[in-house]
């Protein structure tokens, strides 16, 4: 049985949009002949909603827009016409996202083999928790995925049934601690290497992941006065 992704034609060349404008405002959106995806008017309505908020209200730096009033059309194949969008004159406060280093992650990642591949996992989380102790780990958030139950959905996946996890061809460990410094997320790296000579049977992983240090972003809004704009035009 295909899906209707993998009839979907040439993503290994996707192609971006074009989006011609009109003197009015209006558009139409298009991409290269040939390329892959697809351009139609869900396509531009899921862009339209990406991380909006108030779709009344979306801060830009010339304008407010309302992405309530527009109105979209398929005018032929993979080109859509944007028409009607509506909105307000420019923000006081501009959207302003500052990044700052805000501590270290540390990490490993191993795999372990059937057969009991769940009891091993569980067996060298249990492990490197004994590591973390014995080492005197301080960390502000010890974090471990099982890479094949839970990566993805975190706590909302079930729990597992051992008899029937324990049958599969292989599980991985994903361990990720934060810390302030990084001689601390370092231990992560040397508690996850002792799983290759102490750890269950057939534990597998490569190149010991080194620490590195996490930027946490701030957003905020600044007064539109606060900044100023130069255009620099540059001539080969």
């Amino acid at each position: 049985m295909s899906s209707r992704f993998a009839e979907m034609p040439h993503m290994g060349r996707v192609g971006f949009p074009i989006i011609e404008f009109e003197a009015g405002g209006d558009a139409v959106v298009s991409k290269v002949p040939g390329s892959g995806g697809r351009v139609d008017p869900f396509t531009i309505k899921e862009h339209l909603v990406y991380e909006i908020g108030d779709p009344r209200s979306y801060l830009m730096p010339d304008a407010i827009a309302d992405f309530t009033s527009l109105r979209l059309s398929a005018v032929g194949e993979d080109r859509v016409r944007v028409e009607g969008i509506t909105g307000r004159p420019a923000p006081d406060m501009w959207k302003l996202v500052v990044g700052y280093q805000d501590g270290w992650i540390g990490e490993s990642l191993a795999f372990f083999p059937w057969p009991n591949a769940y009891d091993r996992v569980l067996k060298a989380k249990q492990t490197m928790l004994e590591r973390f102790e014995r080492m005197g780990l301080q960390a502000d958030q010890v974090h471990f995925d099982l890479v094949g139950l839970n990566t993805l959905h975190g706590p909302a996946a079930p729990p597992p049934d051992p008899a029937v996890a324990n049958e599969l061809p292989e599980l991985g460990l994903r361990c990720a601690v934060r810390t302030r410094t990084m001689e601390e997320a370092d231990k992560v790296r040397r508690a996850g290497a002792q799983l290759w000579i102490m750890g269950p049977g057939g534990t597998s992983f490569g190149t010991p992941i080194k620490p590195r240090p996490v930027i946490s972003l701030w957003p905020t809004l600044i007064p539109r006065s606060f900044v100023e704009q130069m255009t620099e035009i540059l001539v080969a």
